[in-house]
């Protein structure tokens, strides 16, 4: 009896089951069906009838177009016809006239020129006296004859030919490059050797080339080519008396034959100065007690 009841407890829940959904179920199934308000632009609803005869109005593929209030060099989209109508209401016709007044300046331009027919006082050359003055005038680009050049003709009388040639009078090109060879270009050198008997001459003539030395304190040598100038001043003697001695060195040997020799101006005592024969020594002799002497000189050649 108690499985008879079992069963039939689960038949009438299998029958249950399949009439009724469950609320699980039922919210699942209306969580996709459309709400009964009507639908918004955020939010899904059903379509009012006011809707659905818009809809109905437009046509299959049509697309959004957005119409500017307003003119605008960057837009693509088209404009209200009222704008266009009164941006063409502010021009002009492609047809149309000016009044003088209408344009900037310009009664002010006209005023400053002449009338079309004008004609001008004596100051100017009328067309026809022009025309008279240009007609005695050469063309820009004109040539002229040989007759129409004063004493052209004349003048040319007195020219040689460019292609004349000259008789014995003159030298021809090949005569004058013989000649001009054996001449001297008018900047040149010589060696002493290419002047006749210079070097004869200069052979006989003394150097003019100076150098000095110093024998010592107050005692000089003084070289001018081949000549030696021997000055002093004050020097101190030797005390040898009687006696030619060596006195001072000389920087430069003499090449002279014979003694040369002067009177020194002594002070207390009597002096002679001298330069031997092929020497190089400056003697002194000195008599009558010992003493100094003066300033002076004395000359001789050398080498």
């Amino acid at each position: 009896m108690v499985k008879i009841s079992t069963n039939i407890k689960n038949f009438i829940e299998t029958i249950t089951k399949k009439l009724f959904y469950t609320k699980t179920e039922t919210d699942t199934k209306l969580n996709n069906k459309a709400n009964k308000t009507t639908a918004t632009t955020s939010a899904n609803g059903l379509m009012s009838k006011e809707d659905k005869s818009k809809l109905d109005g437009i046509a299959t593929e049509a697309n959004k177009t957005v119409v500017d209030s307003s003119l605008s060099s960057s837009s693509t989209n088209p404009v209200q016809n009222k704008i266009v109508n009164s941006a063409l209401n502010g021009k002009a016709n492609s047809s149309h006239n000016h009044s003088i007044s209408n344009i900037t300046n310009l009664q002010l331009t006209l005023e400053n020129k002449s009338p079309i027919g004008h004609t001008h006082d004596d100051r100017y050359y009328t067309e026809t006296e022009m025309d008279s003055k240009l007609n005695g005038k050469a063309n820009s680009s004109h040539t002229h004859s040989i007759s129409n050049i004063t004493n052209l003709q004349s003048a040319l009388d007195n020219k040689s030919a460019t292609g004349h040639t000259h008789d014995d009078r003159y030298y021809t090109e090949t005569e004058m490059d013989t000649k001009l060879d054996n001449k001297a270009n008018s900047t040149h050198t010589h060696n002493i050797s290419d002047v006749t008997s210079l070097s004869t001459s200069l052979d006989g003539k003394m150097s003019n080339d100076y150098s000095e030395s110093t024998i010592e304190s107050n005692f000089f040598a003084h070289k001018i080519g081949n000549i030696v100038i021997v000055t002093w001043w004050n020097p101190t003697l030797p005390t040898t008396q009687n006696s030619w001695v060596d006195w001072k060195t000389l920087p430069y040997e003499s090449c002279n034959t014979q003694p040369i020799w002067v009177n020194g101006d002594g002070v207390g005592c009597e002096v002679k100065v001298k330069v031997p024969p092929n020497s190089n020594k400056l003697q002194v002799w000195i008599t009558g007690g010992t003493g100094s002497i003066r300033p002076g000189m004395i000359v001789y050649p050398t080498k």
